[in-house]
């Protein structure tokens, strides 16, 4: 296979035409290849020559990912699978760019976990749960949690999530902000410790709303005393007390 022509192209590439053919290749390629002192190479060199080139496509293609915000290794090898480069290749560039500082999960881990604490209330299972997603190793990422005080956050946390809530029992609004602090990712032993530091006051438009339409649903099977009684019930059954109840009636 005769090497005949080189003409610049994009940036660090040149045109090589080989016979009758013209193949893209980095500069270094080319120069790692000897394609400037030789006139004929073997298919074997072509494919060579292509081969590397791939791994630089691959390679600078993760560059100007890296270069958007810091990821880790696994995020890297997705977004070159993505873009059709095979597995082992991607693995070798995984190598280089560690070797490069590029890539370094332990760092990824500290700055993720820095941006969790400081731009939002995310407790550790959920941060956690989040790296360990990412591919992280837990016990280096559960190590980086230790020195937050994560019951001041959930103590914020509950505080600030309480305000939304304007319908229902004290015990439907305890309810509902356990389910929230369990889904923003703290332990029951922390959610607990919050929950003994709130108050709760239950809306009189709350309990009059749902003891108006208990009394119409009941309405069909229950007079009188009776029906006072299996409406109390009721709401008691949905967590008002009773003096809750006596303040509408």
């Amino acid at each position: 296979m005769q090497v005949k022509s080189f003409k610049k192209s994009k940036k660090n590439t040149y045109l090589v035409l080989i016979d009758d053919v013209w193949y893209s290749f980095y500069d270094d390629v080319i120069l790692d290849c000897g394609f400037l002192v030789k006139k004929n190479i073997s298919l074997e060199e072509l494919n060579k020559a292509l081969d590397l080139n791939k791994k630089k496509d691959a390679y600078f293609e993760a560059i100007k990912y890296l270069s958007v915000k810091k990821r880790c290794e696994s995020q890297v090898f997705k977004r070159l699978n993505d873009k059709g480069f095979d597995d082992n290749l991607i693995l070798a560039v995984i190598d280089v760019l560690k070797k490069e500082k590029y890539l370094d999960d332990y760092d990824f881990a500290k700055c993720y976990v820095h941006d969790a604490i400081e731009l939002s209330l995310s407790g550790p299972k959920k941060i956690l749960k989040e790296l360990s997603l990412l591919g992280l190793d837990l016990d280096v990422s559960s190590s980086l949690l230790e020195d937050y005080d994560f019951q001041k956050r959930c103590d914020v946390l509950c505080f600030k999530r309480l305000k939304s809530y304007h319908k229902g029992s004290k015990n439907e609004i305890l309810n509902k902000l356990k389910r929230y602090l369990v889904s923003q990712g703290y332990e029951m032993d922390c959610i607990n410790n919050s929950l003994q530091n709130i108050s709760i006051s239950v809306s009189k438009d709350s309990v009059k709303s749902d003891y108006m339409k208990i009394r119409k649903r009941l309405l069909k099977k229950y007079d009188g005393d009776k029906l006072d009684f299996e409406v109390m019930v009721r709401m008691q059954r949905k967590g008002y007390t009773i003096d809750d109840v006596r303040q509408i009636m």
